[in-house]
């Protein structure tokens, strides 16, 4: 008996569909270490230490306009605009009181198996994502079928933990 895992995910982004995508949901990871190398050995690593992990989420949006897929995609501006700079100093999330700017912007992705899948698990939950630093946004307007390729930094909560898997 093998262990292949395949079925589609459907996605919310602070509830609202994110629609249809190309390929699914690629969930990935990277651990950041600080390498400890000594004279012996010249630049070659003896040991390391753990620095912290960070959790990303990537996919490509069949759906441009989908209220999820924009919310994504402008995280700093306001409800129902675009093109614009946004909130200068705008948090990522929540910081001292969680008011005004403090609040935060990143919001919840949960991505559930279609019913009749076999996949599992059954949904993944990142309560703290956003649209990644550093990855730029790009929609086709032509006429060819508009795609949008995202990605997503995940944020871990107070505890660390980045997301549940139910």
């Amino acid at each position: 008996m093998s262990d292949f895992v395949a079925g589609p995910y459907t996605a919310t982004y602070d509830g609202a569909d994110l629609g249809l995508t190309t390929q699914g949901f690629t969930v990935s990871h990277e651990f950041f270490k600080r390498m400890i190398t000594g004279d012996q050995f010249g630049d070659g690593p003896v040991n390391a230490v753990y620095r912290g992990r960070a959790q990303f989420v990537e996919f490509e949006s069949l759906e441009a306009e989908k209220a999820g897929v924009f919310a994504l995609a402008e995280p700093y501006g306001s409800s129902g605009t675009n093109l614009i700079s946004g909130n200068i100093g705008q948090f990522d999330v929540a910081a001292g009181d969680g008011s005004g700017t403090c609040a935060g912007v990143a919001k919840q992705l949960v991505l559930t198996k279609v019913a009749t899948s076999c996949a599992t698990p059954v949904s993944l939950t990142f309560p703290l994502a956003i649209l990644a630093e550093g990855y730029p946004v790009r929609a086709l307007y032509g006429q060819d079928l508009r795609t949008i390729p995202l990605r997503m930094r995940v944020y871990p909560n107070s505890v660390g933990l980045f997301g549940t898997r139910a």
